[in-house]
């Protein structure tokens, strides 16, 4: 496959860590969801109305676990690179340690959203009437997205502006900068 350039090679890197990144969410989410299915029905009379589920720390563990392991393994070669001038050693353990906390992040997101969308309605107990009301299936669902399309807003801003500022026109030929001199014609410095 052609790239194009350096650049463009550059950006298709980019481009697939971020779908990379989006269908190990979605795994995850599947594979979460079907975990409390199970234990749902295997655990018929125990309900839990929490944001975030316990009985879902089984699997979210050890899929963050799995997978910060799997991506670290995958790309050994190329986490002692940086924009920070760490040394290799240091780079690749403050890079290894990034991606744990993503997929941590990401992690409990799996788990809030899916409580959010799944949020049983208490039983009323008998002779006893509940003043407030609790949020319908249909509101979840739009809470869920609205909340969605709001972090997608945010996250796009964000990722446009680190666009913005990320090397990715830098072919390794130019010779310019805030800290470089503006005398070009000693080849020497």
């Amino acid at each position: 496959m052609r790239a194009g350039g350096y650049t463009p090679l550059k950006l298709q890197g980019v481009f697939g860590a971020l779908a990379g990144q989006i269908v190990v969410a979605g795994l995850g989410g599947v594979i979460y969801a079907f975990y409390l299915r199970w234990r749902d029905r295997r655990d018929q009379d125990r309900v839990t109305n929490r944001l975030i589920d316990r009985r879902g720390w089984p699997v979210v563990v050890p899929g963050v676990l799995a997978a910060t392991l799997l991506f670290v393994v995958l790309l050994w070669p190329t986490l002692l690179t940086n924009y920070r001038g760490l040394p290799p050693a240091t780079a690749r353990f403050v890079t290894s340690l990034e991606m744990l906390i993503s997929f941590s992040v990401c992690g409990v997101g799996i788990m809030f959203f899916y409580a959010l969308l799944n949020r049983r309605q208490p039983r009323p107990i008998a002779g006893q009437s509940g003043s407030a009301a609790p949020l319908s299936a249909g509101r979840r669902c739009f809470l869920a997205l609205g909340i969605g399309a709001a972090l997608a807003v945010a996250f796009d801003g964000m990722l446009r502006r680190f666009f913005s500022i990320g090397t990715f026109g830098y072919d390794g030929r130019q010779y310019s900068g805030p800290k470089v001199a503006e005398d070009h014609s000693n080849p020497a410095g």
